[in-house]
């Protein structure tokens, strides 16, 4: 299905299934199963009126959907029977105008299942039952006031029309009741969609299908609204979606230009300009780590050289194969399948490495009239030997000692790998690069804004010198994570840059592990768990003794709910780096908080060179152990640095994967006297 283009949008509106075109962006968008859950009522009030559940032979009176509407949108839904006739019937007499409501709420009673009336009666009031609590207005009006993000995308797919739409017979009064409440009700809309899509975006990783189920009924409701265009603009640019987002503005660009021969307003230009910008980031990211990507090294197996005699033609070539399976274990370089490897040699000819793309090459030789058999591991650019090594070949000694032989020569193997690699690395990158790198690691080191922008500056300068060098890839992810949570969280694009570095890291060199690293921590913090945890193994599988990861892992473990794994790698980078950095002791102040260890938190904290990134955790931290004069202001402090914040906005920040760990530092802030 073509998207909607501006030919087709010409002399016209855009209709609602106009935008359903315009949101199929591409052909694994096609399966909108989850766009067609729409909820059936059983009294329907937006659009068309309409009722799924009258009694046989009685239909629903048509002044009983402006009955019910009246009562659901009354104060406390309640309304006097004076104020019902007086609204429907304004023309007639008060004598008629109570007579037909009486008659009114007989045939809705009639109509209507009686186990849930719509209406009910007490006294001179009129209250709105429990049959009306299933139309979709009441349904709207509970959910659009939900703190749920999908409640509000439930409550955005409710509104499909203004309220009673194509009610002829309202008079004056009447009508202009309902104008009023048609404008409330979509104003109700309009900041649900607002709302709905800042926490859909909040991390960076909303499900592009719900960003299009809002923007389809969003538009649908307005299609000359120009607002709705800035926001959807905005959330898409927030979610890393450039392409729709242009297509938007260009859609909306042309729309006013027909419609009205206008432009688009300075606050939607501002907008579209800072999210295509942000494009441009992203793209350069992406193509600064394709241009020279440094791969895993490949290695390919050489079928072994036997003697025509005192061979064993089975068991030799199997201990070759074995050690290959457990040189597959390590991430730093893939081994090719000996099955393919053992081909590419031919009689009378050098074996043609091209064909499998290996960087390293093992051959092994039984030598003649002996039982011993030597292997050894050689580049396939220079032959370069790199490592080699003898082992017995006796049949019973082999066989007794098959599996140890074959893990001691991998491990053999894969240490001399590793090692050529780090040589190589070494050659290769600039010496001015890796003091940029250093002078951004010094930087590093404090946590506040201006010195995480310093060092931002340092490895990007490192980064432009040696294209190849990942490690400042991740270092700049950090300083975007950092950021993002030194600014309350509240800025996914930095999420999103960090996410596009950590991932031109890994790309650059799959096995280092700084790239895995910081992958896992973004994913974290975007609450992508499952991807993070994935991360993280594999990056300690990679760097298992390197602090900066395990202070990382620490953090990442705790807010999983594992706080004693959380400590013990904790624990283990403090050994490794006892003069830490700042932001160590604001993981281990976390960590500590979480194990209701207070006095514990405030000690952490107090190594910090500035509380400024703690003052969330020693605000809960003060308030939970009852120091409530020191809590509020630290309260007072926060306040100040996020006016207009919540407690509950400042406990969503951390990516607590339970809801218990966020409960608690929740109550602390509240203690703390923020709202």
């Amino acid at each position: 299905m073509a998207f909607l283009t501006s030919v087709e949008l010409q002399n016209r509106v855009p209709s609602a299934s106009d935008w359903q075109t315009f949101f199929a962006l591409d052909s694994n968008n096609k399966n909108r199963s989850d766009m067609q859950d729409e909820q059936v009522f059983s009294l329907k009030l937006f659009g068309a009126p309409a009722s799924s559940r009258p009694q046989a032979g009685f239909a629903f009176p048509a002044k009983g959907y402006q009955l019910i509407a009246l009562a659901l949108l009354s104060p406390s839904r309640r309304l006097t029977r004076q104020k019902a006739a007086s609204l429907l019937w304004e023309n007639a007499g008060e004598i008629e105008a109570f007579a037909n409501l009486r008659q009114l709420l007989v045939r809705i009673r009639r109509a209507w299942p009686p186990e849930r009336p719509l209406i009910e009666s007490e006294g001179p009031l009129l209250i709105a039952g429990p049959g009306a609590e299933d139309s979709d207005l009441a349904v709207f009006l509970k959910k659009h006031q939900s703190q749920a993000v999908e409640e509000l995308v439930n409550a955005i797919k409710i509104f499909d029309g203004d309220l009673l739409a194509g009610a002829s017979d309202s008079n004056g009064e009447f009508h202009l009741w309902l104008l009023g409440e048609r404008t409330k009700l979509k104003d109700r809309f309009f900041s649900t969609v607002a709302t709905a899509l800042l926490e859909l975006t909040r991390y960076g990783r909303a499900k592009e299908a719900d960003l299009r189920t809002i923007a389809e009924h969003a538009l649908a409701a307005e299609p000359e609204r120009e607002q709705t265009y800035r926001m959807l603009i905005e959330a898409y640019g927030r979610n890393g979606l450039f392409e729709p987002a242009k297509r938007l503005y260009t859609n909306l660009t042309e729309l006013l230009k027909r419609e009205f021969s206008a432009s688009p307003s300075p606050e939607t230009a501002a907008v579209a300009r800072r999210i295509f910008a942000s494009a441009r980031d992203h793209i350069e990211t992406a193509v600064s780590a394709e241009r020279n990507p440094r791969t895993q090294p490949r290695v390919a197996f050489l079928p072994p050289e036997l003697p025509r005699e005192g061979a064993s033609p089975e068991l030799i070539p199997a201990l070759v194969r074995e050690v290959a399976n457990e040189l597959s274990r390590y991430r730093t370089f893939k081994v090719i399948a000996p099955h393919s490897s053992f081909q590419i040699v031919q009689p009378d000819s050098a074996p043609d490495f091209n064909q499998v793309g290996a960087q390293y090459a093992v051959s092994a030789m039984l030598i003649p009239y002996s039982k011993v058999l030597s292997c050894r591991l050689a580049r396939t650019d220079t032959g370069e030997i790199i490592w080699a090594g003898e082992f017995p070949a006796d049949d019973q000694k082999l066989a007794h000692a098959f599996r140890l032989l074959s893990h001691q020569t991998a491990a053999s193997m894969a240490h001399a790998i590793e090692r050529d690699r780090l040589d190589d690395n070494h050659r290769q990158h600039d010496g001015a690069a890796y003091l940029r790198y250093l002078e951004g690691q010094i930087s590093l080191q404090n946590c506040d804004l201006p010195r995480l922008r310093r060092a931002r500056s340092s490895f990007r300068e490192a980064a432009a010198t040696d294209p190849d060098f990942s490690a400042t890839r991740a270092k700049i992810a950090q300083t975007f994570q950092l950021e993002w949570l030194m600014l309350g969280g509240n800025d996914p694009d930095l999420l999103l840059k960090a996410r596009a570095e950590a991932r031109a890291a890994v790309s650059l060199d799959p096995g280092a592990g700084a790239g895995h690293w910081m992958d896992g921590v973004v994913a974290l913090y975007q609450r992508d768990f499952d991807s993070s945890a994935e991360s993280f193994a594999v990056a300690e599988t990679l760097n298992p003794h390197a602090p900066d990861f395990l202070v990382q892992y620490a953090d990442a473990l705790y807010l999983m709910g594992e706080v004693d794994a959380g400590w013990e790698r904790f624990e283990s980078a403090v050994e490794l780096n006892p003069l830490a950095p700042d932001h160590y002791w604001w993981v281990g102040a976390s960590i500590l908080f979480n194990k209701r260890d207070f006095s514990g938190v405030i000690e952490m904290c107090g190594r910090m060179k500035s509380d400024e990134p703690v003052m969330r955790v020693l605000a809960a931290t003060h308030a939970l152990a009852g120091n409530l004069e020191t809590a509020r202001l630290y309260g007072k402090r926060l306040m100040e640095n996020y006016p207009g914040t919540t407690a509950a906005a400042l406990a969503s920040v951390p990516p607590y994967k339970h809801e218990a760990g966020r409960q608690m530092l929740l109550e602390g802030l509240r203690l703390a006297g923020i709202k």
